[in-house]
């Protein structure tokens, strides 16, 4: 039982992908969605997530006010890195201050896209260390409005 914890450890790290730039970041990843522990100061953070074919339907970033937070989805061989931050990118932006956190959303074309395992990175450029979520959804959209 010992001997096939190694593999079983590179099987969930090959799924789920994750690095921290420094020691105490942390990535926790689930359906459609990614929790960032980021420490203060500047930080970088890597992950995977493996979504359906479809569009795009939800890009959005949610972390504490004052946090500067950039990031970039990608499904490689397919599209160029998509960008978010929590200051504007642009008129397809829209960020939203509630409380101590920020939300903000992209808006993405509704371009048909293949089932891949998409590539994040984000990078904490300052401010207080943040528990930051990423939520990103790829699939049909049924007719209720819900994503599937």
């Amino acid at each position: 039982m010992v001997g096939k914890w190694p593999i079983a450890v590179a099987v969930a790290v090959g799924v789920v992908g994750f690095s921290g730039a420094q020691s105490g970041a942390v990535v926790s990843v689930s359906h459609h969605s990614a929790n960032l522990r980021f420490g203060g100061g500047h930080q970088t953070l890597s992950f995977r997530m493996l979504e359906p074919a479809g569009t795009i339907s939800l890009y959005r970033v949610t972390a504490a006010r004052g946090t500067r937070l950039r990031g970039f989805a990608q499904l490689a061989g397919v599209t160029v890195p998509l960008r978010i931050a929590t200051t504007p990118v642009g008129r397809a932006t829209g960020c939203t201050e509630r409380g101590d956190r920020m939300t903000c959303t992209v808006a993405e074309e509704a371009c048909p896209m293949p089932p891949g395992l998409w590539r994040f990175r984000f990078e904490k450029l300052g401010g207080p260390a943040a528990g930051v979520r990423v939520e990103f959804e790829v699939g049909t959209r049924q007719p209720s409005g819900r994503v599937e």
